[in-house]
């Protein structure tokens, strides 16, 4: 919406029409002077034509009216207009109409001066209430054809408000007064209701008000239609007319939204702070929005694209909404934005877009169609990031399954566990049968050999069977002092390391003694030190470390291996994750496990070809957290 500006009257405007009403006012004086029934047939003059002026720019303008206040004024001053002409027709020395007095012409004024100030009185109590117009004209041409029959043809029903040797009647004077007492009212009903009014408009009210007060005043002292309070009287009418003017006509024709739209551009400035507020909203809130015309092009995109999707918003607006995601989903997206367009129904669905710089995020698609009248003439569409709700529920899935999995295994375990220990006691003894029996060497040691194969092979099923039990049971901790360097080397002692292995143990000199159930531990550092050994395939070096820093334990197991890439580390302590051939993935699932257990944690660091680093940290004061 193009912004209106209002340009405000300076100093030499207000001037220039300061002189003309001085103009006015030192002429009309003058002529008074000269002759006064031409100065009140002047003063009259100028008063009708502004009230017929009035009237004329409110039933042109009418439609477009939003403040009943100058309805009522604009139906009424023509009727004001009529009343004032049949009394400068009737004022002494005219001679216009046969063997009407000074009361003729004195009750036509009274009556004109009562329809006034009634209605600036009844205008302010229809500002916000409907007005049926229709019925406004009717009661006025009522009022009017009653009171101007009384006073041509029934004179008599009037009492005398003025007589020649006396001057003004008590009657005149009381109705006088009675007409300031209404005005009085009618600015105190306006300035109650000023918010309604532009603030030059309520002002130029106000000021023809009590101009038309001091009119009245004034019209009360007098004693002969000539003398100098009556001129006075007559000088502050045109004082008010002139205001009216000002107030309407000029201010009208000038700068109508004062006037007639003054409601209007209350609700345009409401309206241009709610989008205020509204593109704040869009701005911050965690969609994006983007609005698309019927092709699909993108015709406005929020700023929150620059900081989510890596676009500027300049760059998006004229492509296809449908270029923002893979190349898999867009016969999706454009399909649901082709159903929306066509059927006038709100549509969504799950998709994955495509930032600026490739990553692909998972959103949900809200697509609106903005109707007017009965035709679709743009999509609205919000893009919410469902990234993290989607790994949650990746997560939350994955835990069942792994709750389910860990039951599963308690009950494998328990049901495997004594038949393995048959076949190794039956490996046992059939090792010290075969050096019974009468054979030839050379068979008796392929017979040993497939003996170590059997066991080997039954200490791997025994060490899945451990693993699945140690991952699904609760583990109770039996904390104990633990001399580090009499634990590594028992773990390295239950482990074969091959010959074309290096292996190094260093720790600590006078290593701070730490609590840990040492069999729990035993078992996760077994793991990963195997885990170390079968990383370096063609030899290397096993590199063990134990250390302090501050209040924490550090034991790092580093080997010269394979090394593992990023994709292999994001996934690396994942449950049944493996890159073996023969691996179940629950080896280091276990030890973190464990680990964690004791307030631990596990780091890794590894580069390709480079070989990996496991690093383990524990707390000093471990018993003590255990027991908060």
């Amino acid at each position: 919406m193009g912004e209106r500006i209002l340009e405000k009257p300076n100093s030499l405007e207000y001037l220039f029409y300061l002189l003309i009403a001085l103009t006015i006012f030192t002429s009309l004086s003058l002529v008074s002077l000269y002759n006064f029934l031409l100065f009140h047939t002047l003063v009259e003059a100028i008063s009708i034509i502004i009230y017929v002026a009035i009237f004329m720019f409110y039933a042109n303008s009418r439609r477009y009216l939003k403040n009943n206040y100058f309805s009522i004024l604009g139906t009424t001053f023509i009727f004001i207009a009529f009343i004032d002409l049949l009394h400068t027709l009737a004022y002494p020395g005219m001679n216009l109409f046969q063997g009407f007095t000074s009361n003729h012409s004195i009750s036509l004024w009274l009556a004109a001066r009562l329809v006034y100030a009634s209605c600036l009185f009844v205008a302010p109590l229809f500002i916000d209430r409907k007005i049926r117009v229709w019925l406004l004209n009717v009661g006025l041409v009522v009022v009017t054809t009653i009171s101007v029959l009384i006073i041509f043809f029934y004179p008599s029903f009037l009492p005398p408000f003025y007589i020649s040797e006396v001057g003004l009647t008590g009657y005149k004077v009381a109705l006088e007064y009675a007409i300031i007492t209404v005005l009085l009212a009618s600015y105190i009903l306006l300035r109650q209701k000023r918010e309604k009014f532009d603030f030059k408009v309520y002002r130029l009210l106000s000021i023809s008000i009590f101009a038309t007060i001091l009119s009245e005043w004034f019209l009360t002292l007098y004693f002969g239609f000539q003398d100098a309070f009556s001129i006075i009287g007559h000088l502050f009418k045109i004082c008010s007319s002139y205001m009216m003017y000002l107030a309407i006509i000029r201010i009208g024709l000038s700068q109508p939204y004062d006037l007639m739209f003054k409601e209007l551009k209350e609700k345009e400035v409401q309206l241009s702070l709610s989008e205020e507020r509204f593109r704040s909203v869009v701005e911050n809130i965690f969609e994006t929005i983007f609005e698309t015309d019927l092709n699909g092009h993108i015709i406005y995109a929020s700023p929150t694209t620059e900081n989510r999707l890596k676009y500027n918003t300049g760059e998006l607006v004229g492509r296809e909404f449908v270029d923002l995601f893979k190349e898999s989903e867009k016969p999706k997206v454009r399909s649901l934005l082709s159903f929306v367009l066509s059927d006038k129904r709100q549509g969504s669905l799950e998709t994955e877009l495509m930032k600026k710089d490739g990553e692909t995020i998972s959103v949900e698609v809200d697509i609106i169609p903005l109707v007017r009248g009965y035709e679709v003439i743009r999509a609205c569409i919000a893009v919410k990031d469902i990234s993290e709700r989607k790994a949650l529920e990746k997560r939350v899935m994955e835990s069942e399954r792994l709750a389910a999995v860990g039951q599963s295994s308690m009950m494998i375990g328990h049901d495997l566990r004594n038949p393995l220990q048959t076949l190794y006691n039956v490996v046992y003894s059939m090792s010290h049968e075969i050096n019974t029996l009468n054979i030839p060497d050379d068979k008796k040691e392929n017979l040993f050999k497939h003996l170590e194969t059997l066991k080997e092979r039954v200490k791997y099923m025994d060490k899945i069977v451990s693993d699945l039990q140690a991952y699904s049971r609760p583990i109770i901790l039996n904390l104990e002092g633990t001399n580090l360097q009499q634990l590594l080397d028992k773990v390295i002692r239950e482990i074969e390391v091959p010959e074309n292995v290096g292996l190094s143990i260093e720790v600590e000199k006078d290593l701070p003694r730490i609590f840990l159930d040492q069999l729990v531990i035993e078992r996760a550092l077994y793991n990963i030190v195997l885990n170390a050994l079968q990383a370096m395939p063609k030899g290397g070096l096993l590199t063990i470390k134990a250390y302090h820093k501050e209040d924490k334990v550090y034991i790092s197991v580093k080997d010269t291996g394979i090394g593992m890439p990023k994709e292999v580390l994001e996934k690396l302590f994942t449950p049944f994750f493996t890159t073996k051939a023969q691996g179940q993935g629950l080896g280091l699932s276990v030890a973190k496990r464990l680990i964690e257990t004791h307030k631990g944690q596990i780091f890794v660091e590894s580069k390709t070809d480079e070989g990996s680093t496991f690093t383990i940290v524990f707390p000093i004061s471990l018993r003590d957290e255990l027991s908060v």
